[in-house]
């Protein structure tokens, strides 16, 4: 057996496998050659559009992770910042009570009188 590629004038591709047999007399002598082909020219075709499908899946898959992790990158970029902003967020909250606690006992400490 032996697989040929046969390609015409019009960049047609036929795929075949070219069978080679000899063809012995009672004595073993070769007095022939027995010849046989099997188109496998569809076969072919489909293969290489599997393989492009596959690789343009693979591609897609590949494009789709960067842009996942893209986001995710992202994602977590925003989550830092608000989780700072929830901290200065707490200061911010325990400082104004603070003052406001400061303020009240000062306003209880002051005596007015009328002189």
């Amino acid at each position: 057996m032996h697989e040929l590629l046969w390609v015409s004038r019009g960049n047609g591709r036929s795929f075949i496998d070219v069978y080679v047999e000899p063809i012995l007399n009672e004595a073993g002598e070769i007095t022939g050659v027995g010849v046989a082909t099997v188109d496998l020219t569809e076969q072919k075709q489909a293969e290489e559009a599997l393989q492009a499908a596959h690789a343009e899946l693979e591609q897609r898959v590949a494009d789709r992770t960067a842009e996942l992790s893209a986001r995710s990158q992202e994602l977590q970029q925003t989550n830092a910042r608000l989780h700072a902003e929830v901290e200065e967020r707490r200061q911010a909250e325990r400082q104004l009570r603070l003052q406001t606690s400061a303020l009240q006992a000062a306003a209880s400490a002051i005596v007015i009188t009328d002189r």
